[in-house]
C-alpha cells in the first residue's frame, strides 16, 4: 500500500496537471454545447416526421422510424467506432 500512495497519490502530481484537465473539462464543455445546438433541432424534426399522419407520408415515416430504431439499438459505442473509423475511410 505504501508503494502505491507514492506512485499514485502525490499531492504535487495532481497540483500539476489540473490546469491541463481543466482545459480538457471546458473543451468538453464547448463541445457539448455545440453537440447539443445540432442534436435538439435534428432531434425535433425526426419526431415530427415520425408522427406524420396518412397513407401518403408513411415512406418517411417508415424511414424517420428505421433511422431511430437503428441508432436507439446499437450501443453507443458501436456508434463511436462507425463514425471515428469508417467516416474518414469513406
Amino acid at each position: 500500500m505504501g508503494r502505491v500512495q507514492g506512485v499514485l497519490l502525490r499531492l504535487g502530481h495532481y497540483k500539476e496537471s489540473f490546469p491541463e484537465i481543466l482545459d480538457a473539462f471546458w473543451v468538453n464543455v464547448k463541445l457539448f454545447c455545440i453537440a447539443e445546438a445540432i442534436i435538439l433541432p435534428a432531434a425535433l424534426v425526426l419526431a415530427v416526421l415520425r408522427s406524420l399522419p396518412g397513407p401518403v407520408f408513411f415512406p418517411i415515416r417508415a424511414l424517420a422510424i428505421a433511422y431511430a430504431d437503428l441508432f436507439r439499438g446499437l450501443p453507443t459505442i458501436l456508434v463511436i467506432f462507425m463514425l471515428g473509423f469508417g467516416m474518414p475511410g469513406a
